[in-house]
């Protein structure tokens, strides 16, 4: 269960989180002179996810329904949906200040369209979702367990999509160079890729059997996905191929979140026992 939660902690989804993400790392010499605080969520219920729409104005999602959110980015206060869920909720994404998602335990998926009141909406699903993401105001994407994923282009409606050969691997995360490129990871090795904004999906040789648990594209060529055992993986190809990368981190250390900056070349990799790795050439020389 802990490594569940740290792992969706550490997903990022969403046009508004992806522009806190670049913000963060452009920024990463005032972060880390400034450090990291601990703040008071009001709960102590485990949380599984975030996204913020700006500097100020974020959500976190857990255990239990929880929804938190936050208009200063220090003072966080409960939400609820309607029905009110007490499931897990793993993912969640902001297409701006009052549109976001979020996703869970047995196809769930909760929509707020004014940051405030969440209502249930329909799924197709019935396995969990574990991530969530959008490559538009409406054009989502939502992944899950026995290669679940979801594909909405109004926001609205969910459809199941199909992948050619079919996976039964449980997909981590998702993300979206722009409106038509995509890529989904999972469990052993598991890469998949869509050219058509998430209708179709093939698969990707990664060249590894590890756990993928997060993955990150600077834009339609350059990407990394990161995993168990210390698995760092890099695409200059759109995924056609996939390196290894090597790291300075213990082989045993998990990683389990991947952010990288537009240019390619800034990013930083986060996992177990506290691991953080940086690099400013693109893992080149990591």
């Amino acid at each position: 269960m802990a490594r569940r939660i740290r792992r969706r902690l550490l997903a990022t989804g969403g046009l508004g989180a992806a522009l806190c993400l670049a913000a963060l790392l452009a920024a990463s010499g005032a972060w880390a002179a400034a450090g990291w605080s601990p703040q008071s969520s009001g709960t102590s219920t485990d949380l599984s996810a975030v996204a913020f729409t700006d500097a100020t104005d974020g959500w976190a999602v857990g255990a239990a329904g929880t929804i938190l959110h936050t208009t200063d980015g220090s003072t966080w206060t409960a939400q609820s949906s309607t029905p009110v869920t007490a499931v897990d909720l793993n993912g969640v994404a902001f297409t701006d200040a009052t549109d976001g998602w979020a996703v869970g335990a047995a196809g769930t998926i909760l929509h707020t369209s004014d940051g405030s009141a969440w209502t249930s909406q329909s799924s197709p699903a019935t396995h969990d979702l574990n991530a969530v993401t959008f490559s538009g105001a409406t054009d989502g994407v939502a992944v899950g367990a026995a290669g679940t994923i979801l594909h909405t282009s109004d926001g609205s409606a969910w459809t199941l999509q199909s992948v050619t050969p079919a996976t039964i691997s449980d997909l981590n995360a998702v993300a979206f160079a722009d409106a038509t490129d995509g890529w989904a990871v999972g469990a052993a090795g598991t890469i998949l890729h869509t050219t058509d904004g998430g209708l179709t999906w093939t698969p990707q040789d990664s060249g590894t059997n590890q756990d993928l648990r997060a993955v990150a594209f600077a834009d339609a060529t350059d990407g990394w996905a990161v995993g168990a055992a210390g698995t760092i993986l890099r695409t200059t190809d759109g995924g056609l191929s996939w390196t290894t990368q090597a790291s300075s981190a213990p082989a045993a250390n998990d990683l389990n979140g991947v952010a990288v900056a537009t240019d390619g070349l800034r990013g930083s990799a986060v996992g177990a026992a506290g691991t953080v790795l940086r690099t400013l050439d693109g893992g080149v020389a990591d």
